[in-house]
Protein backbone atom coordinates (compact mmCIF):
# COMPACT_ATOMS: atom_id res chain seq x y z
CA UNK A 1 0.00 0.00 0.00
CA UNK A 2 1.39 3.58 -0.91
CA UNK A 3 1.28 6.68 1.12
CA UNK A 4 -1.02 8.04 -1.24
CA UNK A 5 -3.61 5.01 -0.67
CA UNK A 6 -3.08 5.08 3.36
CA UNK A 7 -4.19 8.84 3.62
CA UNK A 8 -6.68 8.91 0.79
CA UNK A 9 -10.04 9.58 2.01
CA UNK A 10 -12.53 7.03 2.61
CA UNK A 11 -15.99 6.73 1.10
CA UNK A 12 -17.37 8.03 5.06
CA UNK A 13 -14.83 11.21 4.21
CA UNK A 14 -16.63 12.10 1.14
CA UNK A 15 -20.37 11.29 2.57
CA UNK A 16 -19.58 13.97 5.34
CA UNK A 17 -17.38 16.36 4.16
CA UNK A 18 -16.64 16.05 0.24
CA UNK A 19 -14.92 20.07 0.81
CA UNK A 20 -12.64 18.39 3.09
CA UNK A 21 -12.14 15.43 1.88
CA UNK A 22 -11.36 16.86 -1.22
CA UNK A 23 -8.36 18.78 -0.15
CA UNK A 24 -6.88 16.02 1.01
CA UNK A 25 -7.69 14.46 -2.61
CA UNK A 26 -6.38 17.23 -4.16
CA UNK A 27 -2.89 17.44 -1.82
CA UNK A 28 -2.32 13.66 -3.19
CA UNK A 29 -2.28 15.08 -6.86
CA UNK A 30 0.57 15.89 -8.79
CA UNK A 31 1.33 18.51 -11.88
CA UNK A 32 2.28 18.27 -15.41
CA UNK A 33 5.74 18.52 -16.78
CA UNK A 34 8.67 19.77 -14.57
CA UNK A 35 5.51 20.19 -11.81
CA UNK A 36 4.86 16.50 -12.03
CA UNK A 37 7.76 15.78 -9.02
CA UNK A 38 6.25 18.71 -6.98
CA UNK A 39 2.40 18.58 -7.16
CA UNK A 40 -0.06 20.93 -8.49
CA UNK A 41 0.89 24.46 -8.74
CA UNK A 42 -1.42 26.79 -6.27
CA UNK A 43 -2.97 28.17 -8.92
CA UNK A 44 -4.16 25.11 -10.44
CA UNK A 45 -4.79 23.80 -6.76
CA UNK A 46 -7.11 26.98 -6.67
CA UNK A 47 -9.20 26.37 -9.49
CA UNK A 48 -10.05 22.77 -8.88
CA UNK A 49 -11.06 23.44 -5.67
CA UNK A 50 -13.62 26.23 -6.48
CA UNK A 51 -15.08 24.00 -9.36
CA UNK A 52 -15.52 21.15 -7.11
CA UNK A 53 -16.92 23.64 -4.00
CA UNK A 54 -19.63 24.91 -7.32
CA UNK A 55 -20.40 21.23 -7.79
CA UNK A 56 -20.92 20.32 -3.67
CA UNK A 57 -23.16 23.72 -3.63
CA UNK A 58 -25.27 22.63 -6.21
CA UNK A 59 -25.68 18.93 -4.72
CA UNK A 60 -26.79 20.82 -1.58
CA UNK A 61 -29.55 21.99 -3.07
CA UNK A 62 -33.01 20.46 -2.67
CA UNK A 63 -33.16 17.47 -3.39
CA UNK A 64 -29.79 17.17 -1.75
CA UNK A 65 -28.29 14.42 -3.03
CA UNK A 66 -25.54 12.92 -1.43
CA UNK A 67 -21.84 12.71 -3.11
CA UNK A 68 -22.03 9.13 -2.95
CA UNK A 69 -25.14 8.71 -4.36
CA UNK A 70 -24.37 10.68 -7.80
CA UNK A 71 -25.69 9.71 -11.03
CA UNK A 72 -24.94 10.81 -14.69
CA UNK A 73 -28.87 12.80 -14.79
CA UNK A 74 -27.54 15.19 -11.77
CA UNK A 75 -24.08 15.97 -13.49
CA UNK A 76 -25.44 16.79 -16.68
CA UNK A 77 -27.71 18.95 -15.24
CA UNK A 78 -25.30 20.54 -13.38
CA UNK A 79 -23.38 21.15 -16.45
CA UNK A 80 -26.12 22.31 -18.52
CA UNK A 81 -27.03 24.63 -15.60
CA UNK A 82 -23.73 26.67 -16.00
CA UNK A 83 -24.52 29.72 -17.70
CA UNK A 84 -20.67 31.58 -18.49
CA UNK A 85 -18.95 28.34 -19.05
CA UNK A 86 -17.95 27.00 -22.80
CA UNK A 87 -18.10 23.40 -24.00
CA UNK A 88 -14.41 23.29 -23.65
CA UNK A 89 -14.46 24.52 -19.89
CA UNK A 90 -17.57 22.42 -19.09
CA UNK A 91 -15.90 19.10 -20.51
CA UNK A 92 -12.71 20.17 -18.04
CA UNK A 93 -15.24 20.36 -15.04
CA UNK A 94 -17.04 17.34 -16.02
CA UNK A 95 -13.38 15.64 -15.84
CA UNK A 96 -12.37 16.83 -12.94
CA UNK A 97 -15.92 15.36 -11.12
CA UNK A 98 -14.66 12.20 -13.40
CA UNK A 99 -11.35 11.93 -11.67
CA UNK A 100 -12.88 12.49 -8.05
CA UNK A 101 -15.44 10.17 -8.74
CA UNK A 102 -13.07 7.28 -9.90
CA UNK A 103 -11.50 7.35 -5.95
CA UNK A 104 -14.92 7.60 -4.37
CA UNK A 105 -15.98 4.35 -6.45
CA UNK A 106 -12.91 2.44 -6.09
CA UNK A 107 -13.07 3.04 -2.40
CA UNK A 108 -16.52 2.26 -1.72
CA UNK A 109 -17.27 -1.47 -0.72
CA UNK A 110 -18.92 -3.69 -3.33
CA UNK A 111 -18.48 -1.15 -5.74
CA UNK A 112 -18.63 -1.99 -9.71
CA UNK A 113 -20.71 1.19 -9.97
CA UNK A 114 -20.18 2.31 -13.42
CA UNK A 115 -18.51 6.67 -12.84
CA UNK A 116 -21.50 8.48 -13.97
CA UNK A 117 -19.16 11.14 -15.00
CA UNK A 118 -17.52 9.06 -17.70
CA UNK A 119 -21.49 8.20 -18.86
CA UNK A 120 -22.48 11.67 -18.89
CA UNK A 121 -19.53 12.08 -21.16
CA UNK A 122 -19.69 9.10 -23.45
CA UNK A 123 -23.61 9.78 -24.14
CA UNK A 124 -23.66 12.78 -27.13
CA UNK A 125 -27.34 13.74 -26.72
CA UNK A 126 -26.85 15.44 -23.39
CA UNK A 127 -27.74 19.29 -23.01
CA UNK A 128 -24.66 20.21 -21.36
CA UNK A 129 -23.04 19.54 -24.73
CA UNK A 130 -25.44 21.72 -26.60
CA UNK A 131 -23.36 24.59 -26.60
CA UNK A 132 -23.54 27.66 -29.23
CA UNK A 133 -20.92 27.34 -31.54
CA UNK A 134 -20.13 23.73 -30.96
CA UNK A 135 -20.58 21.32 -33.59
CA UNK A 136 -20.64 17.72 -34.26
CA UNK A 137 -17.06 15.82 -34.51
CA UNK A 138 -16.76 15.80 -38.66
CA UNK A 139 -16.55 13.15 -40.53
CA UNK A 140 -16.56 12.21 -44.47
CA UNK A 141 -19.43 10.64 -45.73
CA UNK A 142 -19.43 7.32 -47.38
CA UNK A 143 -19.81 8.25 -51.06
CA UNK A 144 -17.52 11.37 -51.04
CA UNK A 145 -14.48 8.99 -49.11
CA UNK A 146 -14.89 6.94 -51.83
CA UNK A 147 -14.32 9.23 -54.25
CA UNK A 148 -11.53 11.26 -52.67
CA UNK A 149 -9.90 7.62 -52.33
CA UNK A 150 -10.16 7.22 -56.08
CA UNK A 151 -9.35 10.49 -56.86
CA UNK A 152 -5.84 10.38 -54.48
CA UNK A 153 -4.87 6.75 -55.81
CA UNK A 154 -5.12 7.41 -59.26
CA UNK A 155 -3.36 11.54 -59.74
CA UNK A 156 0.03 10.98 -61.36
CA UNK A 157 2.85 11.83 -59.41
CA UNK A 158 5.68 13.35 -61.80
CA UNK A 159 9.51 14.24 -59.87
CA UNK A 160 9.56 17.63 -62.19
CA UNK A 161 8.77 20.43 -62.43
CA UNK A 162 8.31 22.41 -59.15
CA UNK A 163 4.45 22.56 -59.87
CA UNK A 164 3.96 18.75 -60.06
CA UNK A 165 6.20 18.00 -57.37
CA UNK A 166 4.32 20.41 -55.16
CA UNK A 167 1.32 18.54 -55.98
CA UNK A 168 2.35 15.09 -55.26
CA UNK A 169 3.67 16.18 -52.15
CA UNK A 170 -0.22 17.49 -51.23
CA UNK A 171 -1.49 14.47 -52.36
CA UNK A 172 0.74 12.34 -50.10
CA UNK A 173 0.10 14.65 -47.57
CA UNK A 174 -3.64 14.16 -47.90
CA UNK A 175 -2.92 10.14 -47.56
CA UNK A 176 -1.10 10.33 -44.56
CA UNK A 177 -4.26 12.39 -43.03
CA UNK A 178 -6.49 9.58 -44.15
CA UNK A 179 -4.70 6.90 -44.55
CA UNK A 180 -2.69 7.59 -41.42
CA UNK A 181 -5.03 9.49 -39.17
CA UNK A 182 -1.87 11.87 -38.69
CA UNK A 183 -2.18 15.14 -36.89
CA UNK A 184 -0.73 17.83 -39.32
CA UNK A 185 1.82 18.92 -36.18
CA UNK A 186 3.08 15.19 -36.63
CA UNK A 187 3.10 15.30 -40.23
CA UNK A 188 5.34 17.79 -40.71
CA UNK A 189 7.88 16.86 -38.20
CA UNK A 190 8.09 13.56 -39.73
CA UNK A 191 11.24 12.21 -41.40
CA UNK A 192 11.58 9.42 -44.32
CA UNK A 193 13.02 7.07 -41.69
CA UNK A 194 9.90 6.93 -39.61
CA UNK A 195 7.74 5.15 -42.52
CA UNK A 196 8.02 1.96 -43.71
CA UNK A 197 5.41 1.20 -46.89
CA UNK A 198 6.22 -2.45 -47.01
CA UNK A 199 5.33 -2.87 -43.04
CA UNK A 200 2.51 -0.86 -43.70
CA UNK A 201 2.86 1.84 -40.58
CA UNK A 202 4.58 5.13 -39.51
CA UNK A 203 6.28 5.72 -36.58
CA UNK A 204 5.27 9.08 -34.78
CA UNK A 205 6.63 10.98 -31.64
CA UNK A 206 4.14 13.27 -31.02
CA UNK A 207 5.79 16.77 -29.65
CA UNK A 208 3.76 17.53 -26.68
CA UNK A 209 4.43 13.58 -25.45
CA UNK A 210 6.50 11.40 -24.56
CA UNK A 211 5.37 8.33 -25.90
CA UNK A 212 5.72 7.42 -29.59
CA UNK A 213 3.21 5.10 -31.40
CA UNK A 214 3.12 3.34 -34.59
CA UNK A 215 -0.16 4.05 -37.08
CA UNK A 216 -1.10 1.80 -39.10
CA UNK A 217 -1.43 2.80 -42.59
CA UNK A 218 -4.84 1.71 -44.73
CA UNK A 219 -4.22 -0.55 -47.73
CA UNK A 220 -5.36 2.56 -50.12
CA UNK A 221 -2.13 4.32 -48.22
CA UNK A 222 0.62 2.30 -49.15
CA UNK A 223 1.17 2.77 -52.55
CA UNK A 224 0.60 6.77 -53.09
CA UNK A 225 2.92 7.14 -50.00
CA UNK A 226 5.66 4.68 -51.63
CA UNK A 227 4.88 6.92 -55.01
CA UNK A 228 5.56 9.97 -52.97
CA UNK A 229 8.83 8.63 -51.40
CA UNK A 230 10.40 8.14 -54.91
CA UNK A 231 9.04 10.85 -56.18
CA UNK A 232 10.83 12.64 -53.41
CA UNK A 233 13.85 10.46 -54.12
CA UNK A 234 14.10 11.13 -57.89
CA UNK A 235 13.41 14.83 -57.66
CA UNK A 236 16.65 15.04 -55.23
CA UNK A 237 14.33 16.98 -52.22
CA UNK A 238 17.14 17.90 -49.60
CA UNK A 239 16.96 17.41 -45.79
CA UNK A 240 14.99 14.60 -44.37
CA UNK A 241 11.26 15.87 -43.61
CA UNK A 242 8.75 13.43 -45.15
CA UNK A 243 7.03 16.39 -46.24
CA UNK A 244 9.10 19.64 -46.79
CA UNK A 245 8.13 22.91 -48.23
CA UNK A 246 10.47 22.99 -50.80
CA UNK A 247 12.44 21.33 -52.78
CA UNK A 248 15.53 22.35 -50.47
CA UNK A 249 14.08 20.73 -47.79
CA UNK A 250 12.56 23.55 -45.19
CA UNK A 251 9.93 23.05 -43.17
CA UNK A 252 6.36 23.59 -43.83
CA UNK A 253 4.02 25.44 -41.97
CA UNK A 254 0.96 24.25 -41.12
CA UNK A 255 -1.42 26.30 -42.93
CA UNK A 256 0.19 25.02 -45.94
CA UNK A 257 -0.90 21.81 -45.08
CA UNK A 258 -4.58 22.97 -44.53
CA UNK A 259 -4.48 24.41 -48.10
CA UNK A 260 -3.16 21.44 -49.42
CA UNK A 261 -6.17 19.09 -47.85
CA UNK A 262 -8.69 21.66 -49.26
CA UNK A 263 -6.32 22.00 -52.97
CA UNK A 264 -6.64 18.53 -53.38
CA UNK A 265 -10.03 17.79 -52.42
CA UNK A 266 -11.13 20.47 -55.06
CA UNK A 267 -9.83 18.34 -57.44
CA UNK A 268 -11.45 15.01 -56.57
CA UNK A 269 -15.29 15.00 -57.40
CA UNK A 270 -17.80 14.74 -55.72
CA UNK A 271 -15.48 15.26 -52.43
CA UNK A 272 -15.43 18.88 -53.50
CA UNK A 273 -18.36 19.94 -52.66
CA UNK A 274 -16.59 19.47 -49.04
CA UNK A 275 -13.99 21.28 -49.91
CA UNK A 276 -14.65 24.67 -48.16
CA UNK A 277 -14.52 22.64 -44.63
CA UNK A 278 -12.13 19.77 -45.04
CA UNK A 279 -9.54 19.86 -42.43
CA UNK A 280 -6.74 17.49 -41.82
CA UNK A 281 -8.39 16.90 -38.76
CA UNK A 282 -12.10 15.81 -40.53
CA UNK A 283 -9.69 13.28 -42.63
CA UNK A 284 -8.02 11.61 -39.30
CA UNK A 285 -11.78 11.82 -37.76
CA UNK A 286 -12.87 9.52 -41.07
CA UNK A 287 -9.67 7.34 -40.48
CA UNK A 288 -10.82 7.04 -37.07
CA UNK A 289 -14.12 5.78 -38.34
CA UNK A 290 -12.66 3.40 -41.01
CA UNK A 291 -10.94 2.00 -38.39
CA UNK A 292 -14.15 1.05 -36.56
CA UNK A 293 -16.24 0.55 -38.69
CA UNK A 294 -13.82 -2.46 -39.46
CA UNK A 295 -14.41 -3.55 -35.51
CA UNK A 296 -11.13 -2.18 -34.09
CA UNK A 297 -11.67 -2.06 -30.12
CA UNK A 298 -11.23 1.58 -27.97
CA UNK A 299 -8.48 -0.19 -27.08
CA UNK A 300 -6.83 -0.71 -30.52
CA UNK A 301 -8.07 2.53 -31.48
CA UNK A 302 -6.49 4.32 -28.84
CA UNK A 303 -3.07 2.86 -29.62
CA UNK A 304 -3.43 3.65 -33.57
CA UNK A 305 -4.38 7.55 -32.96
CA UNK A 306 -1.93 8.02 -30.30
CA UNK A 307 -4.14 8.63 -27.74
CA UNK A 308 -2.56 8.59 -23.69
CA UNK A 309 -6.19 7.37 -22.44
CA UNK A 310 -8.34 4.61 -23.87
CA UNK A 311 -11.86 7.42 -22.72
CA UNK A 312 -10.31 9.49 -25.86
CA UNK A 313 -11.05 6.53 -28.05
CA UNK A 314 -14.54 6.00 -26.42
CA UNK A 315 -15.32 9.90 -26.37
CA UNK A 316 -14.25 9.42 -30.85
CA UNK A 317 -16.37 6.46 -30.93
CA UNK A 318 -19.97 7.97 -29.40
CA UNK A 319 -19.04 10.69 -31.44
CA UNK A 320 -18.76 8.51 -34.30
CA UNK A 321 -21.98 6.77 -33.70
CA UNK A 322 -23.88 10.21 -33.02
CA UNK A 323 -22.81 11.01 -36.51
CA UNK A 324 -24.35 7.85 -37.94
CA UNK A 325 -27.75 7.97 -36.62
CA UNK A 326 -27.96 11.34 -37.53
CA UNK A 327 -26.52 11.05 -41.22
CA UNK A 328 -28.80 9.12 -44.09
CA UNK A 329 -25.90 7.82 -45.86
CA UNK A 330 -24.04 4.72 -44.37
CA UNK A 331 -20.70 4.67 -42.09
CA UNK A 332 -17.84 5.74 -42.81
CA UNK A 333 -15.59 2.83 -44.55
CA UNK A 334 -12.65 2.96 -47.40
CA UNK A 335 -12.86 1.49 -50.36
CA UNK A 336 -11.44 -1.89 -50.99
CA UNK A 337 -7.64 -2.13 -52.22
Amino acid sequence: MTDRDLFAPHVADWADDPLGAFDTWLAGRRGRGAAAQHGLRASSATVYRAQWSAFVRHLARPPRTPLTQVGEADISRYLAGLTHENRAQRARIRTLIERVLEDVYRVQAGSGTPNPARRALLAPSLDWKAVRGNRPTPFLAAPALAHLWQSLCATPMVAQPFGQWKGARDVALVVAYLGAGLKVGDSLRLTVNCINVDASWINVTPDDSHYPYRAPLLPEARPVLARWLAVRREAGTLGALLFPGGLDGRPMHGVTALRAVRTVAACAAPAHAHAPRLSPQTLRNTYAATLLAQGETDLALCAALGFAEVLSASRLRAAWQAWQAQSATPASVSPGP
